[in-house]
């Protein structure tokens, strides 16, 4: 890290203030301990909910499974399999 900050001081002027919590929109917490980043746009969703005047609606989590496994193999194989 600490040579990418430098390669990047030739050319910008920076300052390393800390972790980034927020970042276009999105919370960023850290769990050093478990060595996990989550994710949050709950300030946006919750923005959209009042545009649409639905904040009387109620809220439910829906955490993506852990024993998901994700890979190219599950993905489509042909354009044509794709439309």
């Amino acid at each position: 890290m600490a040579s990418v900050k430098t390669a990047l001081q030739k050319y910008f002027d920076i300052m390393d203030l800390r972790p980034v919590k927020w970042l276009l929109g999105i919370y960023i917490e850290y769990d050093w301990h478990n060595h996990t980043i989550t994710l949050s746009q709950m300030p946006y969703i919750d923005a959209i909910v009042a545009w649409f005047k639905m904040g009387d609606g109620f809220k439910v989590k829906t955490p993506i499974d852990m024993s998901c496994v994700l890979s190219k193999n599950l993905s489509l194989a042909t354009e044509k399999d794709k439309h």
